[in-house]
């Protein structure tokens, strides 16, 4: 079992290009998306911003913590009022 802190000791992008994610206190590879895959969260990128201006923050490769210390996921778009 890995730890948060364990966890940010490790490279953000390593030369393969792949990042990291923490699952359940398990280190997994995520492979960097698809450039067909991109063109989505970013349509939806500008959508929401145009729709919600300045009031609330649209961020696309947006990290998290859905579980404290075993948890840290990179989410294709966030909305954050």
């Amino acid at each position: 079992m890995v730890t948060w802190t364990e966890f940010l000791r490790l490279p953000e992008r390593p030369d393969n290009a792949k990042r990291y994610a923490l699952h359940d206190g398990e280190v997994v590879m995520v492979p960097p998306p698809r450039p067909s895959h991109l063109k989505v969260p970013k349509r939806l990128e500008r959508l929401l911003e145009s729709l919600v201006g300045e009031r609330v923050v649209v961020a696309p490769e947006f990290p998290y913590l859905p579980a404290p210390n075993v948890q840290y996921w990179v989410a294709d778009l966030a909305y954050v009022p």
